[in-house]
């Protein structure tokens, strides 16, 4: 038995006694396996090889590992400032979005087949973005920010799950967020990418791929503002994400 807290020592034993307050082995097993049956049966799938249905499900059981809870039963939890902060009734708090590794498919896929997650997952980058001293999420864990891959696609994963129309997402404080980070930092070669159309290759490490995934933040942010009715920031968002041309 293990409690596991990102706020004190004493939330994780909080923590443990909610969520189990007896040990029994067999019944917590089954309970294991019962959860991961759910979980996997959200997509049913038939396959002319055994393997390949190994494959596939493996894949599934891979893709649920992450974004994993990060509150305590109380809503608590440890922010990207590593103060502690109080959720709302009702709200969660996720961490370990690896974001350049998962916006592409997984994300997407959460939309069809996790889709009472995909609010509290967005709410989070959000909350990340306004709490971290890095800005816009980019690959958190565990209240802290890696840095570990090029872009800012927290931007691309909260513009998707609003053009999907997904409620309980405070359109304009995402919106504020994200354009910070794409107008008003000189994060990573975005200096250059604004000034020059492109990141030169002798001033920043990576920048041929940096450039291109701030393209991507680019009209994935441009879909965010014509929504809002900012046809001008739309539109020069969308010539900025030609810049991959340069």
């Amino acid at each position: 038995r293990t409690g596991i807290s990102g706020v004190s020592a004493e939330g994780a034993a909080t923590n443990l006694r909610a969520e189990q307050p007896d040990w029994d082995f067999e019944r917590t097993r089954a309970a294991a396996q019962n959860s991961w049956r759910r979980q996997l049966s959200r997509i049913r799938a038939e396959f002319a090889k055994p393997v390949q249905s190994r494959i596939f499900y493996t894949a599934l059981y891979h893709m649920s590992l992450g974004p994993q809870l990060f509150d305590d039963v109380d809503g608590r939890y440890r922010g990207m400032d590593l103060q502690i902060h109080q959720l709302a009734a009702n709200e969660h708090n996720y961490t370990t979005f690896s974001l350049w590794d998962t916006f592409r498919a997984a994300h997407p896929a959460y939309a069809l087949i996790q889709s009472d997650r995909v609010p509290d997952f967005v709410n989070t980058l959000i909350r990340m973005a306004e709490q971290s001293p890095a800005g816009m999420p980019v690959w958190p864990l565990q209240g802290t920010e890696t840095e570990c891959m090029t872009g800012y696609h927290s931007a691309s994963v909260i513009s998707e799950a609003i053009a999907k129309g997904f409620s309980g997402i405070d359109v304009e404080r995402a919106y504020r967020v994200m354009m910070q980070r794409a107008v008003g930092e000189n994060y990573e070669g975005l200096g250059y990418y604004r000034r020059l159309g492109y990141i030169p290759a002798d001033r920043v490490g990576e920048s041929v791929s940096k450039t291109f995934e701030y393209c991507y933040n680019d009209w994935a942010i441009a879909r965010v503002a014509e929504k809002l009715g900012r046809h001008d920031d739309a539109a020069m968002l969308r010539v900025r994400s030609t810049n991959y041309k340069h």
